[in-house]
């Protein structure tokens, strides 16, 4: 019987989403509520040619797990540092740049103002990606794995729009772990 026919099934929809993110200075998981989309992981795996007589064999390279890119909006809340507020999107990303190491230099003349991202202070961050179901219950989590920001776009100002201003998120990681629900394998997932 097909999905769409049947009374019990309820395919996954693009919009039943969440995204959080934890550690690297958020306090425990985050549900990054204003994220407006987000691109799913992908992986590509590379070919090797190899040629023996006049025949080309194919064999599989690499797997090369591609770039997630977020679109969020901005609420213009607090900051990480705030008592209770954490949903200022700008204020957040900058603290993130802190966190992993990077310092706006005060003073050009001094080398001790100058501050390097380093990979052991991006592995502090957790990042999923969590598909929900018409319940909002998760049935599907991506978890990206030493993920960090490789580019922030803090959006456009313009007197002739009034929609939110978006702030766009693109994450380089090291590879994605799909949890789904019931599975027992750990690359399919241990079921969430």
């Amino acid at each position: 019987m097909s999905f769409w026919t049947s009374k019990g099934s309820n395919p996954k929809r693009k919009f039943r989403f969440m995204v959080t993110i934890g550690g690297a200075g958020w306090s425990g998981d985050t549900e990054i509520w204003y994220a407006k989309s987000c691109t799913a992981p992908s992986v590509e795996v590379s070919s090797v040619e190899h040629m023996f007589s006049d025949h080309v064999f194919n064999f599989p390279g690499k797997a090369k797990w591609g770039d997630v890119e977020m679109v969020l909006v901005d609420p213009a809340g607090g900051g990480l540092n705030a008592a209770e507020d954490t949903t200022n999107t700008v204020r957040n990303f900058n603290e993130l740049l802190k966190t992993f190491g990077y310092e706006i230099p005060s003073n050009g003349n001094d080398p001790g103002n100058y501050g390097t991202i380093s990979r052991n202070k991006v592995q502090a961050l957790n990042i999923h990606i969590k598909a929900l179901d018409d319940n909002g219950e998760t049935i599907e989590d991506w978890t990206l794995h030493n993920a960090f920001p490789i580019s922030f776009k803090y959006g456009d100002f313009d007197y002739n729009a009034d929609d939110l201003r978006e702030m766009n998120v693109t994450w380089k990681y090291d590879w994605a772990e799909a949890n789904t629900k019931g599975a027992a394998s750990p690359f399919l997932g241990r079921g969430v």
